[in-house]
């Protein structure tokens, strides 16, 4: 497959707001232009964004999936949600092929650059976007990613590039194979290592 683009203004926050403005309702793209304080090209990127990963129906009008409306009651972008997001990203083709073809590239501590996904686009996917847009594209990437509860996602500073931290014992393969129960069974690992007793 060929990833020919990605939404460079993608962001979990931004469509959690879309979900919650859009609730129960079928509303259209100049309906939602109107309740929300975002650019006109924000909010057409994030409605791609949610429907790429299954939050949004967008055929003629907007509404929600059943993990849109899910979405739309959550307070935030927490750990709560990071199932959402796996299913999302299982169900995104771009999302699900890029995680594949990375799924060998994590450095020694388990974290990915964004060079290296910069990288792993244009080459191996043959993406011809601005480079800029696509660093974009890449950090909207990785806060997916993060949303997901897979990893951290970190901003380039001190040297050190922009980049996706991947939790211990979690692998890229764990969200685009069948391995919704390894996730879990991290989460379950992790949530019984900070329990104090």
């Amino acid at each position: 497959m060929t990833i020919e683009t990605l939404q460079s203004r993608a962001r979990p926050e931004a469509l959690l707001r879309i979900c919650d403005v859009i609730k129960n309702e079928t509303i259209t793209l100049d309906e939602l232009n109107d309740r929300l304080p975002l650019s006109q090209e924000d909010i057409q990127q994030n409605v791609e964004y949610g429907s790429s990963l299954g939050f949004l129906n967008t055929d003629d009008e907007i509404e929600l999936t059943e993990r849109g409306l899910t979405l739309a009651y959550e307070d935030g972008i927490s750990n709560s949600v990071g199932s959402l997001f796996v299913r999302g990203i299982r169900d995104s083709d771009q999302y699900s092929e890029l995680s594949q073809e990375l799924t060998e590239e994590t450095d020694e501590n388990g974290a990915i650059d964004q060079q290296k996904v910069c990288q792993v686009l244009r080459v191996e996917f043959g993406v011809e976007m601005d480079e800029n847009e696509l660093k974009s594209a890449v950090n909207s990437y990785f806060l997916t990613l993060e949303a997901a509860s897979v990893g951290e996602y970190k901003l380039a500073r001190g040297g050190s590039p922009s980049r996706i931290e991947l939790r211990e014992g979690i692998r890229l393969a764990d969200i685009t194979e069948d391995g919704i129960e390894a996730l879990s069974e991290a989460e379950e690992a992790e949530r019984l290592a900070s329990d104090e007793f």
